[in-house]
């Protein structure tokens, strides 16, 4: 934001300190060896009209506003929510412990649930043990929305999670692991889930 402030009698001052601006901005881009992003930038000039006399310079601000390019803050994931999200991404819960599967997954003890779904639950294709596998989006809004008839709840998820049947009490693939977690970690896992995007 260039902020402009001095009392001009004449219209002609004006476009005289605008035409030199644009010179000078123009001397600096002219310099630069790679143009590599255009930059848009908002410049506010400010005229008064006061007919008191000033002994003042021109007051020329060139700090940019960005405050429209700072990301917000994002909280501190706590509590409940980080031992979700420690089992999601690590297969570890909150007193440190890896939880375990049965069935297929003879390995899973340091797997977690994101090395197939993906650290944003969104799924995909792996390839593990010479096979491949299409592994499904668990975000909330997938397994709750039109793609699972009737849609996934709480309650049926942690069905998946613990014994490999879906909402409709049918077997999962075998490739899904079993898990076995306390119903706590259970229940702050489904809580991690729900904040996936």
């Amino acid at each position: 934001k260039i902020t402009i402030s001095q009392n001009y009698r004449s219209a002609g001052v004006l476009c005289t300190l605008l035409l030199i601006i644009v010179i000078v901005f123009s001397s600096a881009c002219a310099g630069a060896s790679t143009v590599t992003a255009v930059v848009t930038t908002t410049a506010t000039v400010v005229v008064s009209t006061s007919t008191q006399p000033t002994t003042s310079q021109p007051s020329i601000s060139t700090q940019p506003t960005t405050s429209a390019l700072v990301p917000t803050s994002i909280p501190p994931v706590t509590g409940a929510l980080l031992n979700g999200q420690d089992i999601f991404l690590n297969g570890v819960d909150a007193s440190g412990v890896h939880v375990t599967a049965q069935g297929f997954a003879m390995m899973t003890r340091w797997f977690a649930c994101a090395d197939c779904h993906g650290t944003n639950g969104h799924g995909g294709t792996v390839y593990m043990m010479m096979a491949q596998y299409d592994v499904a989006n668990i975000t909330w809004a997938a397994l709750t929305g039109p793609d699972y008839v009737p849609p996934y709840t709480v309650a049926t998820v942690k069905t998946a999670i613990t014994t490999g049947k879906d909402q409709q009490n049918q077997s999962l693939d075998p490739f899904m692991p079993r898990w076995i977690m306390s119903d706590q970690d259970l229940t702050d896992l489904i809580g991690y889930l729900q904040t996936l995007k």
